[in-house]
């Protein structure tokens, strides 16, 4: 990893990164340096290090990072294409359902990636993704895999006819607007948008109070909610709907109080006024 000395002036530091020096401003949050970024510049600035195969050693490397983007990419373009044929050729909804939940979660984290690679290029690596942000998020996936195909296979058959069809548009519905809102508001907040709430400014951010965010302060979590919610509905996985929609609406429960906080610690009164003409839309969540 890169190492860290302070230099002469307060608000900058030094970094190390291989045969490379660089200056970057002291702080947190927003004002941490992109320590990835930099050990894998100070990788390649020493050919000695090439053994070490930087760019698939390092999750800032373009080997890890096209290496993410080739898996998912090669799952939605087989997904994409099962779910036209199950739609127009086999007229077959239990591959419609599953075709569709695929296509949906690979487009959600290719979109993770690509929006931060354009606007928050310091901090793009392949954990923008979000394929692994949490083991919370990988079990919970795992679990809607094993309940879609034990009640498929194994236990009560699915729904079929119009009531399927229609519980099918109805979490298709639920999972496209959800996702349009999600990257909806980070590309209207730019910069301003962070996978990791942020509590120091650092001097870019602004408070994005247009487009999207004249009526929802937080899109990217509303959008978000409902599309983890339509994913199940996709699915009909019964449990994991409950699961899903208590597991999301606890988790916003407390980080957006904490991400307010740290708004109004950045943005003051102009953050209060601000949250008097808008809404969070999640049910339940008000502040």
């Amino acid at each position: 990893m890169p190492n860290t000395e302070p230099s002469s002036p307060k608000q900058l530091r030094r970094i190390r990164a291989g045969n490379l020096t660089v200056t970057f401003p002291a702080g947190s949050g927003n004002l941490s340096p992109p320590t990835h970024l930099l050990d894998l510049l100070g990788a390649l600035s020493d050919p000695k290090r090439d053994v070490e195969f930087p760019h698939y050693s390092s999750i800032a490397g373009l080997g890890y990072v096209g290496g993410a983007g080739l898996g998912l990419g090669i799952l939605l373009g087989i997904h994409l294409l099962g779910f036209v044929l199950a739609v127009f050729h086999f007229h077959s909804l239990f591959m419609s359902r599953w075709c569709l939940y695929v296509v949906s979660l690979t487009s959600f984290h290719a979109l993770e990636f690509l929006v931060t690679a354009r606007y928050n290029p310091r901090t793009a690596t392949a954990e923008s993704y979000l394929i692994t942000h949490s083991k919370q998020y990988t079990i919970a996936a795992i679990a809607s895999w094993i309940e879609f195909w034990l009640e498929s296979l194994f236990l009560t058959p699915r729904m079929t006819g119009y009531l399927g069809g229609f519980l099918l548009l109805i979490g298709a519905v639920l999972v496209i607007g959800g996702q349009i809102l999600r990257t909806l508001g980070m590309v209207t907040a730019g910069s301003s948008f962070n996978h990791i709430v942020q509590n120091e400014h650092d001097g870019n951010q602004v408070l994005v109070t247009h487009g999207i965010y004249s009526t929802f302060r937080h899109p990217a979590y509303f959008g978000w909610f409902w599309w983890s919610v339509g994913t199940q509905i996709v699915l009909m996985n019964p449990i994991c709907i409950v699961a899903y929609t208590w597991a999301s609406w606890k988790f916003f429960q407390g980080r957006i109080p904490y991400e307010e906080e740290a708004l109004i610690k950045m943005f003051g009164d102009k953050y209060l006024t601000y949250r008097k003409s808008s809404i969070i839309g999640i049910p339940g969540i008000k502040l």
